[in-house]
């Protein structure tokens, strides 16, 4: 009985993972419409590649300054930028740092979901703030900078202004570390948030509390790998337990026996996925494959095929997937299967079954080879 296990490619064309950010400024008032900044990631997912690669960054880039990913991959430091104008306000006597240059509250998490629920946080907080004014005392102006490295406990920054002097704010910029989530522990899907990010600005200058609005657009298409065993073969052979010398040499004909063949392969994914397997024959009988007889080729016998998987990879259920039926086609009522975690080098295996039944029928025509083809499609195509 030949054997083939494979993934076809057009089942299997999950090559790679695309993050997609997208980050839009509200207007503030006095300021031109709303900048919009996009920024794209690629994760090709592979069981030895564990983090995002080549970030490209379009618009709201401070200066120089552009937004990159950290040396480890693991963090996407963000430097934005937006233009504001808020016009000459005086400073009025008071000593309360609120009425000064003042920024605090930018810490946050934001929660990615995808349309099946699943969701997981992603660690956002704002590490330096930077506001560029002009400052007029009587008829002198000059350019000024306040920058601030924002403290993780949330402790504001602030700087007392002088009095019966004049400020006009003129861009705001700050620099922000998103924490990325490490691709392998995401299940496959499209990820998305929108969400405002809060900050107090004081109580001078007039700006909208809300200056940014983060979007953030996730899609993970996670890698399944299917491969042969060491040594393993092609075809296998369907016998009794024992083999067939030894029930020969201890037979009896009243005792019904079944054959039993078992081809092993290794299984692995980048992270968790869920997929189903499915049979595909050379002939069939019934929902099963089957073998044909070498002397009369009009007669099948049914073969039993049956998939076992690694402890980590569950049936919807969440049963392990122990000697699980499966059926010529796919069966989605029955046959769905979920790797709940990374999976490297797992072992699995199909276990094939003529029974009593029809065995004693075969040895009942006599002498005789059967032959079958059988494929075992693995697809992550729902």
């Amino acid at each position: 009985m030949s054997i083939t296990i494979i993934k076809s490619k057009n089942r299997f064309s999950f090559n790679s993972m695309l993050v997609g950010l997208l980050l839009m400024m509200t207007t503030a008032e006095g300021a031109a419409q709303a900048s919009r900044v996009n920024i794209d990631a690629n994760f090709k997912p592979h069981i030895n590649n564990k983090a995002f690669q080549n970030l490209t960054h379009i618009g709201g880039n401070c200066l120089n300054k552009k937004s990159r990913l950290s040396d480890d991959g693991k963090k996407l430091i963000l430097h934005l930028c937006r233009i504001v104008n808020t016009g000459w306000i005086e400073i009025q006597p008071d000593n309360s740092p609120k009425t000064g240059l003042y920024v605090a509250g930018f810490s946050s998490k934001l929660e990615l979901k995808n349309n099946n629920s699943y969701s997981f946080p992603v660690p956002f907080k704002v590490t330096k703030f930077e506001v560029k004014f002009d400052k007029k005392q009587g008829n002198t102006v000059e350019p000024g900078v306040f920058s601030c490295d924002v403290l993780s406990d949330g402790t504001p920054c602030h700087k007392i202004l002088p009095l019966y002097s004049f400020f006009a704010l003129k861009e705001i910029s700050i620099t922000a570390e998103l924490t990325l989530p490490d691709p392998l522990t995401i299940e496959s899907g499209a990820y998305f948030t929108d969400q405002e990010l809060i900050l107090d600005l004081g109580e001078t200058f007039s700006l909208p509390k809300g200056l940014f609005q983060i979007g953030f657009y996730f899609k993970v298409d996670h890698e399944l790998r299917i491969t042969p065993q060491a040594g393993a073969k092609t075809s296998v052979l369907l016998e009794p337990k024992g083999g067939w010398e030894n029930y020969w040499a201890n037979y009896d004909e009243k005792k019904r026996i079944a054959l039993h063949a078992r081809s092993s392969f290794g299984i692995s994914s980048s992270g968790p996925l869920t997929f189903t397997a499915y049979l595909k024959c050379e002939q069939t009988e019934g929902e099963h494959c089957a073998i044909r007889s070498d002397k009369d080729p009009s007669i099948t016998v049914p073969v039993e095929s049956s998939l076992t998987l690694p402890f980590y990879i569950n049936k919807k259920n969440q049963e392990k997937v122990k000697k699980q039926l499966l059926k010529v086609g796919k069966d989605l009522n029955h046959n769905i299967f979920n790797a709940i975690n990374r999976v490297e080098d797992g072992i699995a295996h199909i276990d094939f079954k003529v029974k009593r039944s029809d065995v004693a029928d075969m040895i009942g025509r006599g002498a005789d080879t059967y032959r079958g083809t059988v494929t075992v499609l693995f697809d992550l195509d729902l």
